[in-house]
């Protein structure tokens, strides 16, 4: 009859996200609030390792994307282009002001064939500031979320008032 090894991976299942605090060389753990396997890389001569390296999960990346939103440039000039990186899902979106007012936005893709025809991926359900310095939606699953690699991206300011600059956080899952 053979001999079967039980191999145990080192979990957090409640806490907060992000590595563990230390590992030995070699040893794996698996963060179970952001589904994300760690690997400790290197070694300091008594063992532990030097490095913790997500090696494998989900994998989060931000696009920050500052707009000025001047009433003249509403409706009007686009002030930067951005390129997906990677292929990327958005999984939620956070607007930071430093002033209160009111702000609607719209997000827009399109691939390098079909510039400059830009489409929203935001389903009727635009990012938006009223009256505060701050919004954010942790669900867009109303959108058409997917950002594929190297499409073009844009984010326009719809309406302002009083805010004349505008913090965009996309928070996406690259997939």
């Amino acid at each position: 009859m053979p001999e079967y090894s039980t191999i145990k991976i080192k979990r957090r299942r409640v806490g907060s996200a992000g590595a563990p605090s230390s590992l030995k060389n070699g040893e794996l753990a698996f963060n179970e609030i952001n589904d994300v396997l760690y690997y400790g890389s290197g070694e300091n001569g008594a063992g532990d390792a030097t490095n913790i390296i997500p090696i494998g999960g989900r994998e989060y990346y931000t696009i920050s994307y500052d707009i000025n939103t001047p009433e003249s440039l509403v409706g009007g000039e686009d002030v930067n282009y951005f390129t997906v990186p990677f292929n990327l899902n958005v999984v939620a979106w956070t607007l930071l002001a430093t002033v209160t007012g009111s702000v609607l936005l719209d997000i827009q893709t399109c691939d390098y064939d079909n510039y400059p025809n830009m489409v929203s991926i935001c389903n009727g359900n635009k990012p938006f500031i009223t009256n505060d310095i701050k919004n954010r939606d942790l669900d867009v699953l109303d959108w058409e979320e997917y950002l594929q690699k190297d499409n073009i991206l844009i984010i326009k300011a719809l309406s302002a008032e009083n805010i004349d600059r505008v913090t965009v956080l996309l928070k996406c899952e690259r997939v």
